[in-house]
């Protein structure tokens, strides 16, 4: 059931080939709706973020701008929910090798 859900979800990812048949206009609302999905629930649409990642690789520049863009937003509105916390001197390492015991 789940391996039928990721081929399914891999079919929806765009081509090279896919994206040069698209009009400007369409490349730019995929980009929104794209940015649109991936913010709403990134948890289930991060495979998304490589649909984004071929618009930056576009011959428009304008495409590039916005697809670059909307991740920088995506980043930036997603990523402060994850903290990051690094442990430093000597301290900490005791504390961690006892709390691995």
């Amino acid at each position: 059931m789940i391996a039928k859900k990721r081929e399914d979800s891999n079919k929806s990812l765009l081509t090279e080939d896919v994206i040069s048949k698209m009009s400007f206009g369409q490349k730019i609302r995929t980009v929104n709706d794209l940015k649109a999905d991936i913010i709403a629930t990134p948890s289930f649409s991060y495979h998304k973020l490589k649909d984004l990642l071929a618009l930056c690789a576009d011959s428009s520049l304008d495409v590039v701008l916005k697809a670059t863009k909307s991740l920088c937003e995506i980043f930036s509105d997603i990523l402060p929910d994850y903290r990051i916390r690094q442990i430093e001197g000597e301290d900490s390492k005791e504390k961690v090798s006892k709390e691995v015991q």
